[in-house]
């Protein structure tokens, strides 16, 4: 189970917290408690433009 870690943060607060907004299908972001090093996840990025 080495690499693993929890996202449970409903998208919505994430979007909120950092002022963002999801640059992908936000229909498939789920919550998990048990994230896997080869699983898509949500993540904050710092950069100057959107990233499309």
């Amino acid at each position: 189970m080495c690499g693993r870690f929890t996202l449970t943060v409903p998208l919505q607060e994430i979007e909120a917290r950092f002022e963002a907004q999801a640059a992908f299908d936000t229909e498939n972001y789920r919550p998990s408690y048990n994230v896997a090093p080869s699983q898509m996840v949500a993540a904050v990025i710092h950069g100057a433009e959107k990233n499309d």
